[in-house]
């Protein structure tokens, strides 16, 4: 039996046999976002593209849709990687 809090977070890790190997910080189960530790040093990813990275191209003035096909991405899942970083 676990408490709320601990099985939120039970819930978000992905297993691989006793060992964690990555976590979803947000608790919708369709988020993409995930922190994976053998990969980009554990940062925020999707797909092995850090979150960072979408945003950057954000913010440099390029569409959702431009970024999506520049990293064979979905639009969805740039979207959730902007709500992850702001």
């Amino acid at each position: 039996m676990l408490t709320p809090a601990a099985d939120s977070f039970y819930n978000r890790v992905t297993w691989e046999g006793d060992l964690a190997a990555a976590w979803r910080p947000h608790d919708d189960p369709h988020s993409p976002v995930v922190m994976r530790p053998g990969m980009r040093f554990g940062l925020p990813a999707i797909k092995g593209i850090k979150t960072e990275v979408l945003w950057e191209y954000e913010q440099a003035g390029e569409t959702i849709s431009d970024i999506a096909a520049d990293f064979d991405l979905s639009e969805e899942d740039v979207r959730w990687a902007l709500a992850y970083e702001t």
